[in-house]
């Protein structure tokens, strides 16, 4: 860590903090719609458990790009926020399918959604001030 003005941004920190408790809403929301959408919709044999499996690889990988977020930040380290700008990506995309590419998508994933892109494109903006600002006084240093 540089000495002196401390260079992580807390709105980027306190939007990650909010992330995370809004991913927990939304995961038990998404599940609790899968539920729903298995018992009065018909699936296709092995949609549902796809989906359900690509659920999981997006809760686990939501979590490890918002816990990678919070050190990054904390640490001042550019090589760990750009850790976190790419993983948002895949992240975002994962938000772009369970928007649009589902089987079946109810208003209710349309809302959840369009929120978490919101909140991962601001995060990704504010990564990438970041990672400009931490670089610019490791040059300087």
């Amino acid at each position: 860590m540089l000495q002196g003005k401390p260079l992580s941004l807390l709105p980027l920190q306190t939007l990650i903090y909010y992330d995370i408790l809004y991913s927990h809403l939304y995961f038990i929301v998404t599940a609790v719609l899968y539920i729903y959408k298995s018992t009065i919709l018909t699936y296709p044999p092995n949609t549902i458990s796809l989906e359900c499996a690509g659920l999981a690889f997006f809760i686990f990988l939501q979590y490890f790009r918002l816990f990678i977020g919070i050190v990054g930040n904390k640490a001042e380290g550019p090589g760990v926020m750009i850790h976190f700008l790419v993983l948002t990506i895949p992240s975002i995309f994962g938000g772009v399918f369970f928007i649009a590419l589902q089987l079946y998508v109810l208003i209710a994933d349309r809302v959840m959604n369009i929120i978490f892109l919101i909140i991962s494109s601001i995060e990704f903006i504010l990564g990438i001030v970041v990672v400009i600002r931490f670089k610019k006084a490791e040059s300087t240093r």
